[in-house]
């Protein structure tokens, strides 16, 4: 009689690897990952570097944040790295690209990446983190955004919220479903049009991340006004051609952050 082994089908929400778990704990001691209580302080928490579109500009980032771990307060700062997966961004990447800039990043030890993902839902999200090892998605559009409930838990999510020029809000914030984090952009995003700072009102009960804008010329205006428990930046730190990154911007821009932390 013969015998037949049943071998169950993958779910679209199983882990990829041990060895990508693994990384993910250890990630989780590097940065603290677990979800604390919304911070009352005004320090900053977070710094966000995002477009990386090559391995290369992913290490010399992470070789400007090494340079600078030692000092205070940097060692209490999460650091983050994006990659976009959207066609219609100049900074779009493939599925190879990312996993090469998230193996860059694991090397170094110092930052996570992050996925970029527009008009994208929660099964195509799910699949590229699984393909490239990325285990941070930022939902940009509502598509996205209503596809936070069907992620994985190992998958943390930074919804995003457009704000328009004069500083208000394009959405009813307590109609959105929230993650860990939420990000404020200019509508589009990756536009590098700034919103005004000074009618923004931010939550004052969540950990929030200001984009939109940021160039060397202004964090530190935005940090002082707003203090941001985090902050983006992209084009404001990129070459003269918006894509690849200006490693004397990145050394600039982190140094500046550094001189308004609390």
């Amino acid at each position: 009689m013969a015998c037949f082994v049943v071998v169950p089908t993958r779910r679209i929400s199983q882990r990829p690897s041990c060895q990508w778990v693994l990384q993910r704990r250890r990630n989780r001691q590097l940065f603290n990952y677990v979800v604390r209580k919304p911070s009352t302080c005004a320090s900053l928490e977070l710094i966000k570097i995002c477009g990386i579109t090559c391995k290369e500009d992913a290490s010399m980032v992470c070789k400007a944040i090494e340079e600078r771990k030692h000092r205070v307060p940097y060692d209490s700062i999460r650091f983050l790295l994006g990659v976009i997966f959207c066609p219609q961004s100049k900074r779009n990447v493939d599925e190879k690209v990312a996993r090469q800039i998230v193996e860059t990043v694991e090397y170094f030890g110092n930052a996570q990446v992050v996925g970029v993902f527009v008009h994208q839902d929660a099964s195509n999200i799910i699949h590229i983190c699984q393909q490239t090892g990325i285990s941070i998605a930022q939902l940009h559009g509502d598509v996205p955004r209503q596809s936070l409930s069907m992620l994985p838990h190992w998958i943390e999510s930074i919804p995003v919220l457009s704000v328009y020029s004069d500083g208000s809000l394009d959405s009813d914030l307590e109609q959105i479903q929230l993650g860990s984090w939420i990000l404020f952009d200019s509508p589009g995003g990756g536009t590098g049009k700034t919103f005004a700072w000074s009618n923004f009102k931010p939550p004052p009960q969540l950990r929030w991340i200001l984009a939109g804008g940021i160039r060397i010329d202004n964090i530190q205006s935005a940090l002082n006004k707003l203090r941001p428990p985090g902050v983006d930046v992209s084009s404001g730190v990129c070459q003269s051609d918006g894509i690849r990154k200006s490693a004397q911007l990145v050394s600039t821009f982190l140094d500046l952050c550094s001189t308004t932390v609390v």
